[in-house]
């Protein structure tokens, strides 16, 4: 049988109510009771019903975490690590995650539900008409995307690319090629700076024909290989 607040509180000598506002940490009370409070809370074993907590404070303890579907499987990729990072952020601050895949550019149903706190939005094809109205209506992060106005959190893409380049120039390699999926998506327009910053730190051009766009589907990726391989024929 689940722990209430009422065995809490008869663990702790203390009334129902005391025990609520020592466990929300609300109201004036001893040092001493809230201590006793939450030790007894700790020896039981006690959860909070997320869902009644939810009701009385209008807060759900639910963050969303929604992901473009092209990003998927985020296995052993960039997005899984991000992932992955949120969820143990977030249950040590006492959240839930609501995992939702974006398959369009409609508001998730989570947060037309009301069913979270917060959004966190992953991935570059999330655009402004998504974000905007959203805005207004909880707090919204966006996670490797960039839209002014919005609260983002975003790699070093530059940093990352130039750091390659020179790994590679650093091993000998002169004729470094550059493929990007397309350069009108931000995170690779700034790879791509990276990736010039570091050849001429080392006094090589920047050559046109080495930057390929890909584009976003896996075959294009080999006709970018392909049109690169072809330079050297």
């Amino acid at each position: 049988m689940a722990v209430t607040i009422r065995d809490v509180a008869k663990r702790a000598g203390v009334s129902p109510s005391t025990a609520s506002r020592a466990l929300n940490g609300k109201g004036r009370m001893r040092p001493e009771t809230r201590a006793r409070v939450l030790r007894a809370a700790k020896e039981l074993g006690y959860r909070p019903n997320v869902h009644a907590k939810g009701l009385a404070t209008k807060v759900t303890g639910c963050i969303g975490v929604v992901i473009a579907a092209r990003h998927l499987p985020v296995e052993r990729s960039f997005y899984s690590l991000v992932l992955e990072a949120m969820e143990s952020t977030l249950a040590r601050e006492g959240y839930h995650v609501v995992f939702s895949v974006l398959r369009e550019q409609a508001p998730p149903k989570c947060a037309q539900e009301g069913r979270v706190d917060g959004l966190a939005l992953l991935g570059t094809d999330i655009g402004p008409e998504l974000v905007l109205p959203l805005q207004g209506e909880l707090p919204v992060v966006l996670v490797d995307n960039a839209l002014p106005g919005v609260d983002s959190v975003l790699p070093d893409s530059l940093g990352g690319a130039r750091a390659a380049v020179e790994h590679l120039l650093a091993h000998g390699y002169r004729e470094i090629a550059f493929i990007a999926e397309t350069l009108a998506d931000p995170s690779f327009a700034r790879r791509r700076d990276g990736y010039r910053q570091a050849l001429e730190a080392h006094g090589l051009p920047y050559r046109e024909e080495l930057v390929v766009e890909g584009g976003r589907r896996p075959e294009s990726w080999r006709v970018a290989m392909e049109r690169l391989f072809d330079l050297k024929r």
